[in-house]
């Protein structure tokens, strides 16, 4: 099986950092071809988690185990059964944690795995015992299944397996309200100044914390770690680019730890560092002091004393002067209880080879349940500098009351092998009375016990206290005391029957908030709801409480003879102390006519059946209330004695005489006239006076208010008009103006009508008449052309003094009508008016489109100015409209920039070449390629194969100069070639001459055959054949 390679810790520390990250995707590849094979061995009775057989190595053959806390045997060999696999459902919220324990001669591997076994949640290879966890992985929540693998890498036999199910702790590493983290990626960063954090870790769910923190520059970082007791760990501190490590303090057991820069690498600051905590064994929860420090900044002395249990401490002195001889001084302060506290002191001399110090003190304080202080002094020359001081609690006995009748204790810190004794009191705190006590004995196997405590109930509500002394032998080593206030039981009454027919009834009950095991008391009461005397009552019944409820046989009472307000009653009692009471109350009635009035306050007791009664159980037929002879039933006014008939039924009496009389007895909707006319006062009745108070009107045909009678009071004169009523010119038109044929000039009778409303009658002969009727904007015409005087009117007549004019359209003043007076050439426009010329543009230069030329038909646009119209078929037309201003033009109104006389596009005013052949390219200034010479050597450059001629030199007329030729191609120009028919091929010198054509000696043999080059001047060659 591959396994990773871990050497010392700091590859176990720098794996469970980096491997963390990917730890769900570790892969767990199983060969037995690739571990060593010492030994050979067979186990054919095996019993793997109980399974009574192997548990197999694949998800379809591996054992089940059960979602509890347990210890699992197995059994495994590296040759024959090489792996064990294990299923297990962890519960939502819990974390699985699995310690596997084997022989130590032998080599056994642990995963958590999926059911494939691709990949592990967490594994342990190198360790005895093996663990892993799945706190920290992405099942941490649980609710899922997971797989148990153990694998013999080398040897066999028998392992077992512990596997524990915890909710996982709430932690608030540093503040952050959550875990630190286990890798570079995940780790909690710190704030770059001094602090002091607490943390959780533990070695088997949580076995890293690892923090960085950024050091200012100038500065270094002191670290220090106070730790739980009982466990193994380490401190270490990584360089930012996680490649070294800058300090370590490794397997410390007791005390503190602590990491520093100083004299490292880093002392400088400036840099970002990690430093985690590791648990090796054990955990719980830790402090750490992190302490920025400038080294060349003068600090002040102090100290920082921190007690991490009843016998030891630590202590950081920090701002020393090195060189300075310290003392350091410590007091000691103990109170332990049930005795006199003591003190103690100790001192030592220290010369500063540092600014800080870490110093961790023992005490020997008594192993007994106390208050321990610590008080450390730094002095010099008997001056004291700084001191802290720090204190702990420590516990030997606790506990808690889970009931009544059930405490749980604790004794901790407790030596095993020693005897020790329980003496607990169990007491009413109010009456001081003793409920219980006793004592329990046990000789310690461990520093813990766990011990049980059964108590008699409370008989009392009241507070009770549980007292608890722990001895050791003689002394008392630890105190308890628990406070508990029992629950007030309550009784409620759940129904009672109150049948006054039936000889007996019912009272129902239900008991809530017992305690179980305690006995109470309970009894039932009827009495009297209104002065609560009692009527009967059950005898006391009791009960011993099995659960938190309790429901009585229900009691059976005699009903009561005489009718009355009762309430039923039910009581719960604590030993002889009533506690609570509930009542349900009721009305019975004893009725024998069951006219539903009891017989007590019945004064008509023989009542017919189903006959309805008043308070006093009368019918109507057996009572005459206003005493006038006539029974209630047939009396139709029962409380006026001067009435009883009412013929028409409408409410008032016949008799003339008596209380509001009938005036109309024979009528049910008239009885009242006030006015005497003979017509009812009621709107709604027949013949209704709609004039009651008048005696002169009664009627109003059509309802307008004003009466019909015209010898009346207000006479209608429009009686069936109910619009109209009054004509005050008596012009046959109603006053009223919102009426039928409303007047509208009711004092004017020569009108009557202004049906456009504008204040002008329309009768043509009556006063003011309206010449416009119909319309309420107009009504005078002055010049009659038949336009309205009025100029806020509708079609007011802009002139109306003018009979020939009425509208200006373009309000400038002349008139639209061209038949009329001035009128307008250009009746929509306000700029222009007149044409003289009569070609459509107007004579007002300063108008729209103004006429440039007014008196020539042909022309009225110049829009380049030049004095040539626009219209090319007019008289002098403009020939090139665009002629830029201010420049010169011919009779035709063209400029120089308007003629391209060569057709070349390009314009005369720009043209160099004004005389380019047609058709020929040209430059932006006009010219063609035969019209230029750019290089200036005479040759224009259509046919200048050399175009680039030095100005000055002679060219030829292909216009190349010699140091543009090389007439004999030999690479040298014609100008330096010294030897210009070089055959073609031959390679030459500088100056374009070949061997072949040089004799450097002068001997009359050329240089390409000279076999002597160095001949004399003076001596003769020979050529040699």
């Amino acid at each position: 099986m591959d396994r990773l390679s871990i050497s010392g810790i700091l590859i176990a520390f720098m794996m469970i950092f980096t491997s963390m990250a990917t730890m769900a995707t570790h892969e767990v590849v199983i060969s037995l071809n690739d571990g060593p094979k010492a030994m050979f061995a067979t186990n054919n009775s095996q019993n793997d988690g109980g399974s009574g057989a192997d548990a197999g190595n694949n998800s379809n053959n591996s054992v089940t185990l059960s979602s509890n806390n347990s210890t699992e045997i197995g059994w495994v060999d590296d040759t024959t059964d090489a792996e064990d696999l294990y299923k297990v459902w962890i519960p939502s919220g819990e974390i699985l944690t699995v310690v596997m324990n084997f022989p130590s001669t032998e080599d056994f591997d642990l995963y958590l795995t999926d059911s494939a076994k691709t990949f592990s949640y967490d594994l342990s290879e190198y360790s005895n015992p093996e663990v892993v966890s799945t706190s920290g992985t992405n099942i941490s929540n649980g609710t899922t299944y997971v797989y148990i693998y153990v694998v013999a890498w080398s040897g066999f036999g028998q392992y077992s397996l512990n596997l524990t199910f915890t909710n996982p702790v709430a932690q608030n590493d540093a503040g952050s309200g959550g875990d630190a983290g286990d890798m570079q990626s995940n780790a909690l960063t710190l704030s770059s100044s001094s602090a002091t954090y607490g943390g959780w870790f533990d070695w088997a769910t949580d076995s890293v914390d690892l923090y960085n923190i950024t050091i200012p520059a100038g500065n270094e970082l002191w670290v220090n770690l106070s730790y739980p007791s009982g466990g193994n760990f380490s401190l270490v501190m990584i360089d930012g680019g996680w490649t070294f490590y800058v300090d370590q303090d490794n397997n410390i057991t007791t005390g503190s730890a602590s990491i520093t820069t100083n004299g490292t690498n880093q002392s400088s600051g400036g840099v970002m560092v990690y430093f985690g905590m590791i648990a090796n064994s054990g955990g719980g929860n830790y402090t750490m002091e992190i302490d920025i420090v400038n080294p060349n900044a003068s600090q002040t002395p102090a100290v920082s004393t921190t007690m991490t249990s009843r016998e030891s401490a630590t202590n950081h002195f920090t701002g020393l002067t090195t060189g300075v001889n310290y003392s350091i001084d410590y007091e000691v302060y103990s109170y332990p209880i049930a005795q006199n506290g003591t003190n103690a002191t100790s001192s030592f001399y220290w010369l500063a080879n540092s600014s800080s110090l870490w110093h961790n003190v023992t005490m020997d304080f008594p192993e007994i349940e106390g208050t321990y202080i610590l008080y450390s002094y730094l002095s010099l020359n008997g001056s004291t500098l700084a001191y802290d001081f720090d204190y702990v609690e420590h516990e030997m006995l606790e506990g808690s009351l889970i009931n009544a009748t059930s405490t749980s204790l604790s004794a901790s810190n407790i030596s095993s092998g020693y005897s020790y004794s329980v003496q607990w009191s169990w007491a009413d705190n109010v009456t001081n009375t003793t409920v219980d006590s006793g004592w329990y004995n046990f000789t310690a196997s461990s520093t813990t016990k766990a011990i049980s405590i059964v108590m008699n109930a409370p008989s009392t509500v009241s507070e009770h206290l549980l007292s608890a002394i722990l001895w050791n032998g003689s002394t008392i080593s630890g105190y308890e005391e628990l406070s508990y206030t029992p629950v007030r039981p309550t009784v409620e009454v759940t129904g009672v029957t109150n049948n006054a027919n039936a000889s007996t009834n019912t009272v129902s009950a239900m008991m809530s908030n017992l305690t179980s095991g305690t006995t109470y008391s309970y009894d039932f009461e009827l009495n009297h709801m209104l002065n609560g005397t009692y009527v009967a009552s059950s005898n006391m019944a009791n009960f011993t409480a099995t659960n938190s409820s309790f429901t009585p046989t229900s009691w059976i009472y005699n009903t009561p003879s005489s009718s009355g307000f009762y309430c039923g009653v039910a009581n719960i009692y604590l030993g002889t102390t009533l506690v609570d009471t509930d009542s349900y109350c009721f009305v019975l009635t004893h009725d024998s006519d069951g006219d539903g009035v009891s017989n007590e306050n019945d004064l008509c007791p023989a009542t017919p059946a189903q006959a309805t009664v008043d308070s006093d159980g009368c019918a109507l037929s057996q009572k005459d209330s206003d005493g006038d002879g006539w029974f209630d039933d047939v009396d139709a006014f029962v409380n006026d004695s001067t009435q009883w008939a009412d013929s028409d039924g409408d409410g008032y009496g016949d008799n003339a005489n008596g209380s509001s009389p009938d005036a109309f007895p024979q009528d049910s909707t008239q009885w009242s006239d006030i006015d005497g006319d003979g017509y009812g006062d009621n709107q709604s009745g027949v013949d209704a006076d709609l004039f009651p108070f008048d005696s002169s009107q009664w009627k109003d045909t059509d309802g307008d208010g004003y009466g019909d009678n015209s010898n009346g009071t207000a006479g209608d004169m429009y009686p069936l008009d109910s619009s109209q009523w009054y004509d005050s010119d008596g012009d046959g038109y109603g006053d009223n103006g919102w009426g039928n044929n409303p007047d509208a000039f009711p004092g004017d009778s020569t009108q009557w009508s202004d049906q456009d409303g504008d204040g002008y009658g329309d009768n043509a002969s009556g006063n003011n008449p309206d010449i416009f009727p119909t319309d309420d904007t107009q009504w005078a015409d002055q010049d009659g052309d038949g336009w309205g005087d009025n100029q806020q009117g509708d079609d007011p007549d802009r002139f109306p003094s003018d009979s020939t004019q009425w509208a200006d359209s373009d309000g400038d003043g002349y008139g639209d009508n061209q038949q009329g007076t001035n009128p307008d050439a250009f009746p929509n426009d306000g700029t222009q008016w007149a044409d003289r010329d009569g070609d459509g543009y107007g004579d007002n230069l300063d108008g729209n489109e103004a006429d440039i030329f007014p008196d020539d038909p042909t022309q009225w646009a110049d829009s380049d100015g030049d004095g040539y119209g626009d219209e090319a078929n007019g008289n002098s037309a403009d020939l090139c409209p665009g002629t830029p201003s201010g420049q010169v033009v011919d009779e035709n109104g063209c400029s120089d920039s308007q003629h391209d006389s060569d057709s070349d596009l390009v314009m005369d005013d720009d043209d160099l070449c004004p005389n380019t052949s047609l058709g020929q390219t040209v430059n932006s200034q006009g010219c063609a390629q035969n019209q230029l010479d750019e290089d200036m050597d005479g040759v224009n450059n259509s046919w200048d194969s050399c175009p680039n001629t030095t100005p000055g030199t002679i060219a030829d007329n292909a216009g190349c100069s010699p140091e543009q030729l090389d007439t004999d191609g030999d690479g040298i120009d014609d100008l330096r070639d010294i030897c210009p028919t070089t055959t073609a091929g031959e390679s030459v010198d500088g100056v374009g001459c070949a061997e072949y054509e040089k004799d450097d000696d002068e001997d009359g043999v050329h240089d390409g055959i000279d076999q002597c080059p160095g001949t004399q001047s003076d001596e003769r060659a020979m050529v040699m054949e």
